[in-house]
């Protein structure tokens, strides 16, 4: 079909091809915008922004019943968790997306890639102005149901321009103040995303005023809109780190320990920053006040892990060590064993992994299944059941039989006998009724039917005035055809 259509494509006139294009974009709105997607970056007169009439015009043929959320129109719908896969970012619960909105973020990013710089300053300015103008005659609740990545993606586009160099910071930033004054962003959202485009751009351009307005742009956020506080405080601590002014960084970080998003941060931009010492100060500060009786624990800061990633980046051997082999009793992460392992040469292994068996045994005093996970990915098949053998535990033989059972039958029968041999201490019904889905597990290992006759004979005479266990015992030999 489509050798057809570039045969008739070849026949027709321009003015046949320009006519067919003009009515179609006027009948069908997907047709228009894709269209002005594909052509208007490459459009001749480049002094005036046709991107604001083109948005303009968008907005203002959507319909939105805010009412009724689930009465979703072809040109937009509302999901309770909808993830942009095209445009990357996460948009959270309960927003509104716009289809044509969405084609034109896609095509925002892939200018980006490609270097075509002043479109996406023209796409991105064009798209701030326009959603503010249509979003200002809504109720400011449904106004913030809008996806929110329609408004990050064009402000961190141009953050990331001027960042980057491509981007005039003063022109930026009068064009930042100039938008500021006008009464449609006058909405906690535009506010607060335009207050931090203008607090980036002042570190730069207007150096003497960048804390007090930082500062003021803080005091004025609610306490529970993390995301806004910690960009500013790492707006901040980037400025106080290039004058190589750490008292001041690491006064914001004791004075913000609660914010645990700008902790991670900064914590991240330190370790890359290779500012080692600084980062553990600030883990030192935290643990400190965390031990305090009135400071909230419902923070989302792993201090074991950065101490962990600190020590890997410094290459510090025995603190990787000793701080893997704690991080595995306390709060095992297989990840954290990948890095102990790591820290030895392959010929030394043995004595490390012979290292970590001797720590876990000294000081976990309980069965810790954590163990047995690390004797699978080492293939120690006879560390496994010799660890089940000391600690007799149903999960961890009905996790691992079946990587054992092949190599060690005997042994792994022995382990399921142990298992119920501490069941059946309870006598109850119900506790020999567990035991059946073990004799069955048992009987599809090599040897395993003989291995279970001969047990239960010795069940059944050994406990033979117990009337519930030959009751239920009887009955699975009976039922059992590799039994008879």
């Amino acid at each position: 079909s489509m050798g057809i259509i570039e045969d008739l494509i070849g026949s027709v006139s321009e003015k046949e091809i320009k006519d067919f294009v003009i009515s179609k974009t006027s009948e069908y709105d997907y047709f228009k915008n894709d269209f002005l997607i594909e052509f208007a970056p490459m459009r001749q007169n480049k002094d005036v922004n046709i991107y604001n009439d083109i948005f303009r015009d968008l907005l203002n043929e959507f319909d939105i019943d805010f009412n009724d959320p689930d009465n979703n129109e072809d040109d937009y719908y509302y999901d309770d968790d909808y993830d942009d896969e095209q445009v990357g970012v996460e948009s959270g619960k309960g927003f509104y997306q716009f289809n044509l909105i969405d084609r034109w973020c896609g095509k925002l990013i892939s200018l980006k890639d490609d270097c075509e710089y002043k479109e996406v300053i023209l796409i991105s300015k064009a798209l701030i102005e326009e959603l503010a103008e249509w979003s200002f005659g809504l109720d400011q609740e449904c106004s913030q149901r809008l996806d929110p990545v329609y408004l990050s993606l064009p402000f961190d586009s141009l953050t990331q321009l001027f960042l980057e160099g491509h981007l005039d910071a003063n022109e930026l930033f009068d064009y930042c103040k100039h938008e500021m004054e006008k009464e449609k962003y006058n909405t906690e959202l535009f506010s607060n995303l335009f207050a931090f485009f203008k607090i980036v751009l002042s570190a730069k351009v207007d150096r003497k005023n960048f804390i007090p307005f930082a500062d003021a742009q803080l005091a004025k956020l609610d306490s529970s809109n993390h995301d806004m506080i910690s960009r500013i405080l790492m707006t901040k601590v980037s400025f106080f780190l290039e004058l190589s002014d750490y008292e001041s960084v690491m006064n914001t970080a004791k004075d913000n320990l609660h914010v645990s998003a700008f902790i991670n941060d900064l914590l991240d931009m330190l370790v890359e920053k290779k500012e080692f010492s600084e980062a553990k100060k600030i883990i030192r500060s935290l643990s400190q006040r965390i031990n305090q009786d009135d400071y909230p624990l419902n923070l989302e800061i792993d201090m074991d892990q950065w101490l962990i990633k600190i020590a890997v980046a410094e290459g510090d051997v025995d603190e990787i060590r000793r701080l893997c082999l704690m991080s595995l009793i306390v709060n095992f992460r297989f990840e954290n064993y990948i890095t102990y392992k790591s820290s030895y040469p392959p010929q030394e292994w043995s004595a490390g992994f012979n290292r970590l068996i001797q720590f876990y045994n000294d000081n976990s005093l309980f069965y810790n299944e954590n163990l047995l996970e690390i004797f699978q990915f080492e293939n120690h098949k006879k560390g496994i059941i010799d660890y089940l053998s000391a600690h007799c535990s149903s999960s961890g033989l009905g996790r691992y039989h079946r990587f054992i059972s092949n190599e060690y039958p005997a042994e792994t029968l022995e382990l399921f006998k142990l298992v119920i041999d501490q069941r059946i201490m309870d006598n109850t019904k119900q506790a020999y009724e567990s035991v059946i889905p073990l004799f069955k597990l048992m009987i599809e290992i090599k040897g395993g039917t003989t291995y279970v006759k001969q047990l239960l004979e010795t069940y059944l005479t050994q406990y033979k005035r117990r009337h519930a266990l030959v009751k239920v015992f009887n009955e699975f030999k009976e039922t059992n055809r590799k039994l008879k």
